[in-house]
């Protein structure tokens, strides 16, 4: 077995075209999942359940607007176990018409993961499949549930045991490439969501640590025993546990006076940043002036305004991300700073798109807009030399 295919979940969802399930046999799961651009399905042969609500069922689903994008260079015979798969784990919609920090609706998102043999960790996830039951064979009951929630966190447990474990024993650490990076990323993304949600799900329950910490596979935390004496309140200090382990004398950092007006500059607030990550903050910051000033944001602002300003604001945090690390005399990773810098774009994009919508409106100035367009082409137009500049340094 090649550990370096299984080192790396392989998030599917946008790209998935249809696909069936069928755990009508206990123990067993099986099923097909066609992907956009492959021209064979993914053929399952898991050991394992699904979750009780499509427990010894067969379910078909499809996506009625699949898009390339996901990876599908995944082995055509996906053997191994499951992991937790399930129609119904709860996810909250963003609803655009509701006022910002207002909560959205909350449904249904269809959720299937398993541990490969071969590509470790596949996940199937979206909330726009449509799911229908076929066939129902036996039912799960709540103890057997009971068992299920068990024997996923345990898989999930071991499979982040073995890549610890892989990891300790490769003598010779190499860096990985951008698209490496890419995936390495969507990961922490798909874990952060899952933590958000398990989160929500939980938040207010006198469990609270032990019902997340089962859910996530962190058996360190089901171990203490704090989780083991729980005091009622339901306040949840997962969060706060993890975060004990930071220490900030590891951010006492000088920046490398070399590279200063490079790599790195003084902001207004005295920060050290990086000059592009400078010039995003700074024209989200007028951008937000301009248009508080003006009235553009008040309670009943319209949307393109705000996704305007919020799609700048995010780019920003993207940037300094990828970017104001590079301030300080480390060995910098030319693949991760690419990969960063490529997820950034989409944000410059969308806040096009939404001032083209502003200008359609006719809700601010078309001077004042071209003069924003201009300058967010001209960040886009850094972000790719950048870009250029540190895959050459990858190799």
């Amino acid at each position: 077995m090649d550990m370096d295919d299984r080192d790396v979940t392989w998030p599917l969802g946008r790209s998935v075209v249809r696909g069936e399930i069928d755990n009508t046999v206990r123990k067993r799961i099986t099923g097909r999942i066609w992907l956009k651009g492959r021209e064979e399905p993914l053929e399952l042969d898991l050991r394992g359940n699904c979750m009780r609500d499509i427990a010894g069922c067969r379910i078909e689903f499809a996506n009625d607007a699949p898009v390339d994008g996901d990876d599908v260079d995944l082995a055509c015979l996906q053997t191994g176990t499951s992991g937790e798969m399930t129609a119904s784990r709860k996810i909250r919609f963003l609803d655009s018409s509701r006022a910002k920090g207002e909560a959205g609706r909350t449904g249904n998102c269809l959720y299937l993961e398993w541990f490969s043999d071969v590509n470790g960790r596949v996940l199937v996830e979206g909330p726009d499949f449509k799911v229908d039951v076929v066939e129902s064979a036996w039912y799960m009951t709540t103890e057997e549930e009971d068992v299920q929630i068990r024997e996923v966190a345990g898989n999930l447990a071991r499979w982040e045991q073995e890549m610890r474990d892989y990891d300790m024993e490769d003598s010779e650490p190499r860096r990985l490439n951008e698209f490496e990076w890419e995936k390495s990323l969507r990961e922490s993304d798909a874990l952060t969501d899952r933590f958000s949600r398990v989160l929500e799900k939980y938040l207010d329950h006198p469990n609270c640590d032990k019902l997340i910490a089962r859910e996530m596979g962190w058996t360190w935390l089901l171990d203490s025993d704090r989780n083991d004496s729980g005091d009622g309140s339901g306040t949840c200090e997962i969060e706060s546990e993890i975060m004990e382990d930071v220490d900030d004398d590891d951010f006492d950092l000088e920046p490398n006076p070399l590279s200063e007006g490079v790599d790195w500059i003084r902001g207004n607030n005295g920060r050290i940043t990086h000059p592009l990550t400078n010039r995003s903050f700074s024209i989200a910051m007028e951008l937000w002036s301009y248009c508080k000033t003006t009235g553009n944001l008040a309670d009943d602002a319209d949307q393109d305004i705000r996704d305007m300003i919020f799609q700048v604001q995010t780019l920003t945090a993207k940037l300094a991300g990828a970017l104001d690390g590079l301030a300080y005399d480390v060995e910098t990773d030319g693949g991760f700073v690419v990969a960063c810098l490529k997820r950034s774009l989409p944000y410059i994009n969308r806040s096009l798109v939404s001032a083209d919508n502003v200008l359609r409106k006719g809700l601010l100035e078309r001077n004042r807009l071209s003069y924003f367009r201009r300058r967010m082409l001209e960040v886009r137009e850094e972000i790719i030399r950048l870009m250029s500049r540190y895959r050459k340094q990858a190799g």
